[in-house]
């Protein structure tokens, strides 16, 4: 007889075996995204229209067309740069043209110092040197390292004439007659001007003033009459003084 609490019998309870769990299949892989064309960087376009401002000067005085102010080309490709800066704000960062408008802008303000640098002749001595004509005065007068000065006041002959006086290196100043016209252009790469107690400083400082010794009126002038005496006077780093 068969034990009816027997698991193993026939009439026993049964267990259902455990299935195997039928491996997912891996999903297809998804299709790559088709790879977005990037257009040109702002410093790619910004650098394309420097050359091309460039070639188009160096194109116009090739063929005599015009006479291109090269001293122009830094401020017009700040221009460039800034303009840039500001149609790209929304496109993210920008951090090359902005190093690049930094130097320019340096070198923008450096520029006429350097002009004058450049234009004043590397000429004369070192230490001081006085001048006081008292017949006809030279043409010009230069100087390299040191204070220059000029006395023009027992000078005759002064109406209608031209002087032009430079010191590289160091201070320059001209001491001008009471009762003579006078038509004065005054610059310094890297200093000071004052001419007659009107002075402006800095980066390339110029002052171009009309009058007497007596008194001068500085600014936009009229052009000097024929009998004034026109000082043309620079130095490349230093200090330019006009008094009487």
């Amino acid at each position: 007889m068969t034990d009816p609490t027997d698991p193993t019998g026939p009439t026993g309870p049964t267990s259902e075996e455990p299935t195997a769990e039928t491996p997912a299949l891996p999903l297809p892989p998804a299709p790559a995204a088709p790879a977005r064309r990037r257009g040109p960087s702002l410093g790619h376009i910004v650098l394309g229209a420097v050359l091309v401002l460039i070639g188009l000067g160096w194109l116009l005085e090739a063929l005599d067309l015009a006479d291109v102010p090269w001293r122009f080309l830094l401020p017009s490709v700040l221009i460039l740069v800034g303009v840039a800066l500001v149609l790209g704000a929304r496109t993210g960062r920008h951090g090359g043209l902005i190093a690049v408008g930094a130097v320019l802008t340096v070198l923008v303000l450096l520029a006429g110092a350097v002009e004058v640098l450049l234009d004043v002749p590397l000429a004369g001595g070192v230490g001081d040197q006085n001048h006081a004509p008292t017949a006809t005065a030279a043409g010009e007068y230069r100087w390299g390292l040191g204070k220059m000065t000029l006395d023009l006041t027992r000078t005759p002959g002064l109406a209608g004439r031209d002087i032009a006086a430079s010191v590289v290196v160091g201070e320059l100043v001209v001491i001008v007659p009471d009762d003579v016209p006078l038509a004065i252009e005054a610059r310094v790469g890297l200093g000071e001007v004052n001419v007659l107690g009107t002075t402006e400083s800095g980066v390339d400082p110029a002052l171009e003033c009309t009058g007497t010794g007596r008194a001068v009126e500085c600014g936009d002038r009229s052009p000097p009459g024929e009998l004034s005496l026109r000082l043309e006077l620079e130095v490349a780093m230093g200090r330019v003084e006009v008094r009487r």
